[in-house]
Parts: structure tokens; C-alpha cells; sequence
């Protein structure tokens, strides 16, 4: 880090309204010592979206000592501490009885206040110790230890034997409501009245203090029975505690003038422990850790309802945890060697690596559903991955320069993707597979004065991907644990970008992102009941090739045009386009379960089977800045001063209609095949937003 102090403020509409960053840096002192920090926050009381808010405080500190010209040691830590109130996606139909493509449906008025059911919390600092050894004149040998601890959290409503308190559940909205008047008044609610479209806190809070209840034999005491407050309606917490450590060690020499060869070795433990605790008991007294949907599917059970029956009919306080409580132990070890050879007119280079990823499961509750593979450790899962990949540039003379690098690799299933159900038991699916990729690409490169272009066309296929979904599946009227297998995918595309200096201090900037993401398999569907160990459908057929992968726009175009003055100031107005954004679909409606007994000469065959794709949109950007040499006005400043001021809109003619993203609910009507009972959930991009910043920088 260079020697300097600087600090910084921004005003802005987006996720925070302020932000407020300091940073300093020493350089090499006397004695070898350097040291740099950094620390800022970002705030808004309510963000771009209505109900949410952030609050956010960062830091970075690293101090380093060279001992000699071999030896050097450096200490970093850098982390962040935020809280920020969520918002989420809905369906059109809200979308369009509100009035704004961004209605948030997780926050209402309690107290004449908004108040955010989801509320996300994280910390998790990383600190890294690393020694860098020059053992010659030709090797540098780094060896670093990490080490990351924290918590995320995020809150969200919970309730027993009570109504869905979601605002936007699909039973509340005029088009799931028969009776046309009824219909009708609800319409004019979901305009006009901001109490009934976001959540009713203080109906739920009255709910609470008015269900009295007695609850027999509390923590498994014959006898021992409570009666008080039961509360209907709760906010919990969903924790998850991480612990991370790392320790890489890599050796770096030069052969010769043309050969430098690097290898490594890594080893990385984490331990995730997974549990949900009650934030607030909303004027009720205590709630009960019970599985209201074991006790609906097991009304004359005691046992089977109880989430754990080490501590049976448990009375839960705030801070109790409750619910699911397990741990993910996850280790992953890897060694590499990487040799690049330059020459004059072509570069090489070619690395091989070798891994293996063990993980297992840790139950710290005995499930009421599955008693006997719940509680305590799993047998350990072990993959044995092993990655190749090389490539050369011709360099035809110092200006261009042309490209082809291959890999194939294969990679460990994740740990969610192998447990069928992790929160409750420690079964795995069957004969889970390592994912294998093959990738290649060619691009060309021109480094001229006034042109620069860079273009790369690329391939990659994916093959034998795993995915393990859960939602409520209403064919078989019960929470269900899908597992896709058999996922391959293909990526194909064009990516390129240019800059072009047209003099006059004006240059012309263009990117392009042309792709063609799309699976080409025909998925397996295994469809397994959360509540029971039972299988439901084993190997169904999705009918998903050809479908497309959702990750954002697939087309992505911008051209810009920038002024640079003399005077050190700058201009540049961008036109974005993106397109070809497609809605991820619902792997049960492409079975033959969600089509029959419809045929394709049926009116609603399309409807079931296609996939959705959003329309094409475009955005207006313009930014902007000025630096400001203090020292040309106040010339008795020892310290070179600079004020530099930066400011930014983007999507200046508020287009308010471009779709990020979204997906179909796994939730379908297999009865009647109504596609549009459980409509595509949408994201919304922001409309205009402006960024202004001022920083203050002393060298």
C-alpha cells in the first residue's frame, strides 16, 4: 500500500443513502514496518425499496515486517458487520394491483412504524497470516494461514396452527378468489389500503395474546404441565455459525529466461453449523418445538411431531434454539504444478491439479420423523476430483496477439445437493456423482495507440450436475425433497469489448456479452417425502433439454462515449442493452405427471411447457468526475492534496420494466394444469439511481 490518508463521502438512492470511508497507509517505514487500514460505513433508514433498510460498518487493517531481503511476514484482517432489511420477488398480478414493480411484501406497520419480518445479519472476519521466503535468487515460497469465524443470519415469520400471514400468499389475490365481488373488494384492498397488502403485525400479535393453552408433559416430566400465552405466530432467526480455516503454501521458480514453474498445496477445513433460534414471541409467552406438519400427517403420534425427542414438548423462550439443528464438516485438500514457457512469438502453459473433498453430517437433535438417522455423525462422503488445463498465445507482433486455453475438470457435488433433507436426517441420495466440465476458448487481442479490441468466443459443457430442491408438492398434498440429477449443461458464446481513442480527449467504448446458456440433457427427478422416508417418483424423466439456464441477461450490450480533459475532469454517457433473460422453470411441470393426461393438441399444453423469456430492455447511464490538485491553490501545503469528486446516474430515463430475473414456483396445479395458480415470481431492476461521492486524499 502506497503512503497516504484519504477520506471519502457518498450520497446515494440505492440500497444505502450514505457512506462514509477512511483509509490510511504508512508505506516502508524505518525498521522494514508498513501498515495500512481501512474502515467506512453505509446506511439508509429506508433504501431504493420500500421497507428495507442498511446498515453496514467494513474494516480492513494489515501490518507487515521485512526482516531482510528474504524474509517477510504481513498480518491482515478485513471484514464486515451488516445488518439490512430484505425485500423479495412477487408475482405480476401484485405488481400490478400496487401500482410498482417494487412492492416488498416483508414489511407492515406496527406502531404506526414499518417493520421488516426479514432481517439479514452477518460477520464473519477473515484474517490471514503470510510469510513470503525468497530461498534464491530464482524462488519465492509464500505460506499463508487464514482463519474466518461469524455468523449470517436471517429473520423471518414462523407459525403453528394458524393462517399464513404472507401478504402475497396465493390464496389472498383476486385471481385465486371465485366469488367476482369478493374478487373485486379484494382488488380495491390490494390498491388503496397499505394495511392489508403487507403484513398485519398487530393481527398477529392479537392472535398471540389471546390463545391460552396448556402444554402436558413439558420436556418429556409426566406432569409437568405449562399453561400460558402459546404464541400462534412467531419471528425466527435461521443462524448459521461458519468456521473456516485455510492453509496454501506455493512455490514459485524461475528455470530459466524462458520456464517458470509454480505448485501448490492447499487444505481448507469449514465447519457450518445450521440451526434456527426465536427472535421474538410477537406478546405471546412461548411457542413449543414441534413439526406441525409431522403432527398434521401424524395426528395420533406424540413422538413423530416432535422435533426433538431428546427434549420432547420443549418450551421455547427468546434466544432458544429450536426447530433443525445440524452441522456441515466439509474438508478439502489439493496440490498443483502450473509451467509457463515464453518465448518470442509463443507462450505455453500447462497445470494439472489433484483434489479430494470429504464431508459428513453432524446431528445435534433426534428427529421425532427419523429417530434412528438424525442424531449425531454421518458416514463420511469422499470425492477424488483431478483438474487439467493448458493453453498458447501466438504473438504475431507487439500489437496482436491470438489465444486458445483448454480445461477439463471434474468437481465434488456440494453438500446441500447430497443430503436429501439435511435439516432433518442424515440420508443421502443415490450414488451422488462428481460434475465433469470441459471448457475451451480462442480470442484475439489488439494493443494499439489509439485502438484497443479484445474477443473471445468460448464453449463449455457441463455434465452430470446434481440439485436438491424442497418445496410443497401438490400432487402428493405434502413438503417434498426433489433431487435433479443427470443435469448437463451447455454454454456457447461470444464476448468482446473495444476502446477506440477518436481524439480531442474523445473515445468510443463498446462491450458485448453474446451467449447461449442451455441444458442438454434430459433430467432424473427423484422425488422423496420430507415427512417420511418414503419415495415418491424415483428416476422421473424431466423433459428439460434444450431449456435454458436462468443466470441473468444471456445478451448484454453497451456503447459509450467518453471526454477525458485536460483540465482532469471526464465525461461518459453508456446505452445498455439486455436481453434474452429467461424465467428458471419448474422441473415437475416437464414430467410426464405435470402434462397428463393434457396432450400438444390441447390449448394448455404451450402454456405448461414453455419456458418464459423476458422481454428485451435498455438503460441510460451517465457518469462523471473531477480531480483537484489543492496544492495549485494553497501552495504552503507540504503534502500533495487532492480533491476528487465522482458522480453517477444510472438508468437515467427510469426504466422501470426491465426483469433481472425470476422463476416459476415449484408449487404447480397438477389437477386442473392451470399454469397461472401459482404464477412466475419476478425481480425488477432499480429504476434511476444516483451516486455522488467526494474524497479527500493526501500523498
Amino acid at each position: 500500500q502506497r503512503r497516504q490518508f484519504q477520506i471519502g463521502y457518498a450520497i446515494s438512492n440505492r440500497s444505502y443513502d450514505n457512506r462514509i470511508m477512511s483509509t490510511i497507509g504508512t508505506g516502508l517505514l524505518k525498521g522494514g514496518w508498513s501498515f495500512s487500514a481501512s474502515i467506512s460505513r453505509r446506511w439508509a433508514d429506508e433504501g431504493y425499496v420500500e421497507g428495507t433498510f442498511y446498515d453496514s460498518w467494513s474494516w480492513y487493517v494489515s501490518a507487515e515486517k521485512r526482516f531482510n531481503a528474504e524474509h517477510s511476514i504481513s498480518l491482515t484482517q478485513f471484514g464486515t458487520n451488516t445488518t439490512n432489511g430484505r425485500s423479495t420477488s412477487t408475482v405480476q398480478e401484485v405488481y400490478d394491483l400496487t401500482g410498482t414493480n417494487f412492492y416488498n411484501s416483508l414489511w407492515g406497520y406496527q406502531d404506526g412504524k414499518k417493520r421488516n419480518s426479514s432481517v439479514a445479519r452477518q460477520q464473519q472476519p477473515l484474517t490471514i497470516l503470510s510469510h513470503e521466503w525468497k530461498t534464491s535468487n530464482k524462488s519465492i515460497l509464500e505460506t499463508s494461514i487464514a482463519y474466518q469465524s461469524g455468523t449470517t443470519s436471517v429473520t423471518g415469520l414462523d407459525w403453528y396452527n394458524a393462517p399464513d400471514p404472507r401478504p402475497d400468499f396465493y390464496r389472498k389475490l383476486p385471481s385465486y378468489i371465485n366469488d367476482p365481488t369478493a374478487a373485486n373488494e379484494a382488488a380495491d384492498r390490494w390498491k388503496n389500503d397499505a394495511n392489508f397488502r403487507q403484513i398485519d403485525w398487530t393481527g398477529m400479535y392479537n392472535a398471540n395474546r389471546n390463545n391460552i393453552e396448556t402444554i402436558e408433559d413439558v420436556d418429556g416430566i409426566a406432569g409437568n404441565d405449562v399453561t400460558g400465552l402459546r404464541s400462534r405466530y412467531i419471528v425466527e432467526n435461521r443462524m448459521v455459525d461458519n468456521q473456516r480455516f485455510v492453509f496454501s503454501l506455493v512455490d514459485n521458480t524461475t528455470l530459466s529466461d524462458h520456464v517458470v514453474l509454480t505448485s501448490g498445496f492447499l487444505y481448507q477445513n469449514q465447519n457450518s453449523r445450521y440451526y434456527k433460534r426465536v427472535d421474538d414471541l410477537l406478546g405471546g409467552e412461548f411457542y413449543v418445538d414441534l413439526n406441525q406438519f409431522a403432527d398434521l400427517d401424524y395426528p395420533d403420534s406424540i413422538e413423530t411431531a416432535q422435533n426433538d425427542l431428546n427434549n420432547p414438548n420443549r418450551i421455547l423462550e427468546v434466544g432458544d434454539k429450536f426447530g433443525y439443528d445440524y452441522k456441515a464438516v466439509v474438508n478439502k485438500t489439493s496440490a498443483w504444478v502450473q509451467g509457463q514457457f515464453k518465448f518470442d512469438h509463443f507462450d505455453f502453459f500447462g497445470a494439472f491439479q489433484i483434489s479430494e473433498t470429504r464431508f459428513k453430517r453432524i446431528g445435534y437433535t433426534r428427529t421425532g420423523l427419523f429417530a434412528d438417522n438424525s442424531f449425531g455423525e454421518s458416514t463420511e462422503e469422499k470425492f477424488t476430483n483431478f483438474s487439467g488445463k493448458g493453453g498458447v498465445t501466438y504473438k504475431l507482433d507487439g500489437r496482436n496477439y491470438f489465444l486458445v486455453n483448454a480445461l477439463y475438470e471434474t468437481r465434488a457435488p456440494l453438500f446441500e445437493n447430497v443430503y436429501v433433507s439435511p435439516r432433518t436426517r442424515a440420508t443421502t441420495i443415490a450414488d451422488p456423482e462428481n460434475e465433469k466440465i470441459f471448457s475451451v476458448e480462442a480470442g484475439y487481442l489488439l494493443r494499439a495507440p489509439k485502438l484497443k479490441i479484445r474477443a473471445t468466443m468460448y464453449y463449455s459443457q457441463l455434465n452430470d450436475g446434481t440439485n436438491t430442491i424442497n418445496f410443497y408438492h401438490e400432487e402428493f398434498r405434502t413438503f417434498v425433497n426433489y433431487t435433479l440429477t443427470n443435469i448437463d449443461r451447455r454454454h456457447i458464446g461470444l464476448e468482446a469489448g473495444a476502446d477506440a481513442n477518436i481524439g480531442r480527449g474523445f473515445s468510443i467504448v463498446s462491450a458485448l456479452s453474446l451467449g447461449q446458456y442451455y441444458y442438454t440433457s434430459r433430467q432424473n427427478g427423484t422425488i422423496t417425502a420430507d415427512n417420511t422416508s418414503e419415495v415418491l417418483a424415483d428416476n422421473q424423466t424431466i423433459y428439460s433439454e434444450n431449456f435454458f439456464v436462468a443466470n441473468g441477461p444471456q445478451t448484454a450490450i453497451t456503447a459509450g462515449l467518453n471526454y477525458r480533459s485536460k483540465k482532469f475532469w471526464f465525461v461518459n454517457a453508456n446505452l445498455n442493452y439486455f436481453g434474452n433473460i429467461y424465467i428458471d422453470f419448474n422441473p415437475a411441470r416437464r414430467s410426464v405427471a405435470g402434462v397428463a393426461p393434457v396432450n400438444d393438441s390441447d390449448p394448455r399444453w404451450q402454456p405448461i411447457i414453455d419456458q418464459e423469456k423476458a422481454d428485451g430492455q435498455m438503460t441510460l447511464d451517465l457518469f462523471g468526475g473531477y480531480s483537484w490538485k489543492v496544492n495549485n491553490k494553497f501552495d504552503k501545503l507540504k503534502n500533495n492534496t487532492f480533491l476528487v469528486f465522482t458522480a453517477g446516474i444510472t438508468n437515467l430515463l427510469n426504466n422501470q420494466d426491465l426483469i433481472t430475473g425470476g422463476f416459476e414456483q415449484l408449487r404447480f396445479d397438477f389437477a386442473e394444469k392451470n399454469p397461472d395458480k401459482f404464477a412466475p415470481r419476478y425481480f425488477y431492476g432499480f429504476g434511476t439511481t444516483f451516486f455522488f461521492n467526494v474524497t479527500l486524499r493526501f500523498n
